[in-house]
């Protein structure tokens, strides 16, 4: 007695291992494209939510379809971040890196004003001389050699207070 007897099976289907890599190679390229584009798209949107240059930065590094916008959004940014910082360094960092920046102009005038308020707060001399020499055509010059001059007087004045009385020539 012979039981029920099964189709034939068709012939793509005797195939199986072939056929489950033949779209394994057909979709991964794809899904790869797929998923890359996503992770870019994602780490754009991270960038700016973020709103740090150093997020921007990233994604330049990394990233693919954004750049345009990217590097058109970053001086911008890093000129904010300079500015919150108030310091020098920032704001000179940020004139160096951006040089065409439009916002150059207003970077400069904040960085003649803080490197020259720093260089007050130092009570240096060495540090205002310092600034007359990184800064020869700050609107502030003047400023800085008046600056300057208040404290070689003060210094004098100082030193003719302890210097020696017994020879008038000391001083």
């Amino acid at each position: 007695m012979n039981g029920p007897t099964l189709p034939a099976q068709p012939a793509w289907l005797r195939r199986r291992g072939l056929l489950a890599l033949g779209l394994t190679l057909a979709a991964a390229p794809a899904l790869l494209l797929l998923r890359n584009l996503a992770s870019d798209h994602t780490a754009y949107a991270s960038a700016r939510r973020s709103g740090h240059s150093a997020a921007y930065r990233s994604y330049l590094r990394d990233g693919r379809i954004h750049t345009g916008a990217a590097r058109a959004a970053l001086p911008g940014i890093a000129f904010a971040e300079a500015r919150r910082a108030g310091r020098s360094e920032a704001l000179l960092a940020f004139v160096r890196e951006f040089p065409d920046s439009p916002d150059k102009p207003q970077a400069l005038g904040l960085l003649y004003r803080s490197a020259l308020d720093e260089a007050r707060r130092a009570q240096n001399a060495a540090r205002l001389r310092g600034y007359l020499r990184a800064y020869p055509d700050s609107p502030h010059r003047d400023e800085a050699q008046a600056a300057l001059h208040e404290r070689y007087s003060a210094a004098l004045e100082a030193f003719r207070k302890q210097a020696s009385r017994s020879n008038p020539e000391v001083v």
